[in-house]
């Protein structure tokens, strides 16, 4: 992810979505740069922002209704 947040550095793009959100810094990774990078990517939505975690972590804490899936 980082690489592509760097090359979109001063541009806009109406949707920007973010997976793993909730599960940073990922293991080993540095705090402050994922923050950084993190912040870089969400300042590139000029409409709409779209953060996504991992579903089955959030039906675990009771956040999700449960699945439609069958």
């Amino acid at each position: 992810m980082r690489d592509d947040v760097r090359v979109s550095k001063g541009l806009g793009f109406p949707v920007v979505a973010l997976r793993g959100v909730g599960h940073m810094p990922a293991e080993g990774e540095d705090e402050m740069e994922a923050a950084r990078v993190f912040y870089v990517a969400a300042t590139r939505a000029t409409q709409r922002l779209v953060g996504m975690g991992r579903l089955r972590n959030l039906r675990q804490a009771g956040e999700c209704g449960p699945s439609n899936r069958s």
